[in-house]
């Protein structure tokens, strides 16, 4: 029998990400979702595997749509507003909206509105206030479906929704993305 020996437990940094330095919406959302017990910030090795996982699978999607529909989809790159910065995934230019993609291992029983999308949510309203759009498009993998073993929904399941946000819900998100900012030490170079 062969000889086998673990080399590695935790997910390689796939994509590294190089972002600009200051405050980006990404961690103040983690930070709020930790504030709103939505995850346990001990479980960080397995959120750095779904993150890389999810990062992964973004790239490819983004990636392919920009290549294959370049008038329709722009990769907008770091938007900075108020002193925050963001990354969306696409702006549909046909549409008129933020595109985010998203990969997780909840089951397809949440959906919008629960507390498994709350980042999602938050994410895309930033992205829209960011840009001056008020519609967002969120395309998610759920790796195990509905989790019931043999069912048709338990395998991967892609399911994308359009959301139209209100001006009054992108603002109110926008304060409490700068009330979370205003919490963190101040940054010196």
């Amino acid at each position: 029998m062969a000889q086998v020996t673990l080399i590695r437990d935790t997910a390689p940094s796939l994509l590294p990400m190089v972002r600009t330095e200051g405050q980006h919406i990404s961690p103040l959302i983690t930070q709020l979702q930790v504030q709103l017990g939505h995850f346990d910030p001990q479980d960080k090795d397995n959120i750095a595997a779904v993150f890389e996982l999810g990062n992964a699978l973004e790239h490819a999607i983004v990636e392919r749509l920009a290549l294959d529909n370049p008038d329709r989809y722009f990769r907008p790159g770091e938007l900075m507003r108020d002193n925050l910065i963001g990354t969306p995934d696409l702006f549909d230019l046909c549409d008129d909206d933020d595109t985010e993609i998203k990969l997780t291992y909840a089951s397809t029983k949440h959906g919008p509105g629960s507390k498994k999308f709350f980042g999602y949510e938050t994410q895309m309203k930033a992205y829209c206030h960011m840009a001056g759009f008020t519609k967002s498009k969120l395309h998610v993998c759920f790796v195990n479906g509905n989790y019931k073993w043999g069912d048709p929904n338990w395998g991967p399941i892609w399911r994308t929704w359009r959301y139209e946000f209100s001006q009054m819900e992108l603002e109110a998100n926008w304060k409490m993305l700068l009330k979370q900012a205003a919490k963190q030490p101040k940054q010196t170079s």
